[in-house]
């Protein structure tokens, strides 16, 4: 291999706590493993080559909001009581170089013979502002609860 370029957009973090958005690039080698990367920001900003040993993370993300969740969706069915229950959940995350956020939510009803039908719907939201200062960062999170089961 004499050279590694991806298409692909990556957050990469730096020892120093410095965070980059960019694709990543490997100069030409010869005969052995690349020392250095070069990191090309989708923005303005010029490239900035880096040592491999001063990468701390990558993480690949996408310039697509849609690209990064997923749905989840069951069933069961007990003939014993005659118990069926249905689950449905999603999880929706998106990461920028200096902020990200999260989505998660899961519903779930339950019914049995000779008992009232429970239902349960949770909500689940996150997100982080990374600050101007390295190493710090402002986070916070919240949850929605209701539940037949606990009144609520």
């Amino acid at each position: 291999m004499a050279r590694l370029e991806s298409a692909g957009l990556f957050l990469i973090q730096l020892q120093d706590g410095s965070i980059y958005s960019g694709r990543v690039i490997t100069p030409e080698i010869l005969g052995g493993m690349p020392v250095k990367m070069e990191i090309q920001p989708n923005d303005a900003e010029e490239s900035l080559t880096v040592d491999k040993s001063q990468v701390v993370r990558m993480t690949q993300t996408s310039e697509s909001f849609l690209r990064s969740g997923s749905i989840t969706m069951g069933a069961l069915y007990s003939k014993g009581n005659s118990t069926i229950q249905y689950n449905i959940g999603s999880d929706l995350s998106y990461q920028q170089s200096r902020w990200g956020s999260r989505l998660r939510y899961n519903s779930n009803l339950s019914s049995s013979t000779g008992t009232e039908t429970a239902t349960r719907n949770q909500a689940d939201l996150s997100a982080y502002l990374l600050l101007p200062w390295k190493n710090y960062f402002f986070g916070g999170a919240t949850t929605f609860l209701q539940s037949s089961v606990l009144g609520i």
